[in-house]
């Protein structure tokens, strides 16, 4: 999700940053801009430069080249080698008045940014503490950051339980051979679960004269859930005439769709009130029934702010999260909805007509 936002850093922390670690590689500038593309979670800022080094390492900065007679922007860009982990309450969000240009060529290629910032991160851990690369970065400064940059790569690893395994041959001879067979069934037969950590995989399979493995990507088609899902930022504009941030999570069921809202501000999963006047355009959905909200809430204002709309809770037992959140199911309940969804049911099944889509709700 982005969350791309311009924003000073307060003096203070430059100044307390400096004491604590005694560099001099702080940009200084009090009205230095800087790009957060985090949340508050993994709060890394980018400094705006309107002229990059040309000895700076490419992997240390990213250009955002556009067209402009302004002499000043000579090689734009964001200097990755200055970047500061900063908390929220030291940051002053600012107006982004970057010229048109380069605001669109860093919409445009904000996913790649985090990418390649992230990259440089990681990089960081590699370079010789005596470098002139590793000196003129702030990113070492901050060790937390980094370890949460490190998180979130280890989230998008995985280990593939279908891989063929492989005898080592630097290993004497000996013993059951498990050369073509799946990793899963040498964890079965050795009493290993999925939760067992790769540096245990890996000393138990060298222990068997096996070859070790390591982290492949997530695979997304596999891994997700299995219905599709398209998630969509975008704000609507509430009943007061504001707009809001909204994230929009449409899931494709087998019968139909599920449109889940949830706000932006401080991410606390919730739905605003507000949003409830906008139910009957989700509903239509361009004419392709939206007919189930899954509401990460349970507070009786949202659920009478359905009801005047055409959604009514489903006396199912709400969903709860290990981390509290809660979930209720609201349906339309409208004849049009329950036409489509047997519709939806009855091609699903390859039949003619299907009429106890309202009837398994138990309504």
């Amino acid at each position: 999700m982005s969350t791309y936002k311009t924003v000073l850093i307060k003096p203070e922390f430059i100044a307390e940053t400096v004491m604590r670690t005694g560099s001099e590689q702080l940009l200084e500038k009090d009205s230095r801009s800087y790009v957060g593309l985090y949340n508050e979670k993994e709060n890394w800022y980018i400094p705006l430069r309107s002229k990059l080094s040309i000895k700076s390492p490419k992997v240390s900065h990213y250009a955002t080249p556009f067209n402009t007679t302004n002499p000043h922007f000579i090689r734009p860009g964001l200097d990755f080698q200055k970047a500061l982990y900063v908390p929220k309450d030291k940051i002053v969000e600012i107006r982004n008045t970057l010229p048109y240009e380069q605001n669109q060529f860093i919409l445009e290629h904000q996913e790649d940014i985090q990418d390649k910032f992230e990259e440089y991160v990681l990089s960081t851990e590699e370079l010789d503490r005596k470098s002139t690369e590793f000196l003129f970065s702030t990113v070492p400064l901050f060790p937390e950051g980094v370890e949460r940059i490190k998180e979130k790569h280890l989230k998008d690893l995985t280990i593939d339980f279908n891989q063929e395994l492989y005898d080592d041959p630097t290993i004497s001879e000996g013993g059951i051979s498990y050369q073509g067979e799946t990793l899963e069934h040498f964890m079965d037969d050795v009493g290993l679960t999925k939760e067992t950590p790769l540096d245990e995989i890996n000393k138990t399979l060298q222990e068997c004269g096996i070859q070790p493995i390591d982290y492949g990507k997530t695979d997304q088609n596999v891994t997700n859930r299995k219905e599709d899902k398209n998630i969509m930022e975008t704000t609507i504009e509430n009943y007061k005439g504001e707009e809001v941030p909204v994230v929009l999570e449409v899931h494709q069921y087998a019968a139909n769709e599920t449109l889940a809202l949830y706000a932006n501000e401080k991410d606390t999963g919730e739905l605003y009130t507000e949003l409830t006047t906008y139910g009957a355009q989700f509903r239509n959905n361009e004419g392709e029934g939206v007919t189930h909200l899954a509401l990460r809430s349970d507070k009786p204002e949202y659920k009478a702010a359905l009801e005047k709309i055409g959604f009514l809770e489903v006396p199912y037992p709400f969903y709860q999260d290990p981390k509290g959140n809660i979930t209720v199911d609201y349906y339309d309940l409208s004849d049009e909805a329950i036409q489509f969804c047997n519709g939806e049911i009855a091609k699903q099944q390859g039949i003619d007509q299907y009429q106890n889509y309202d009837d398994e709700l138990e309504l």
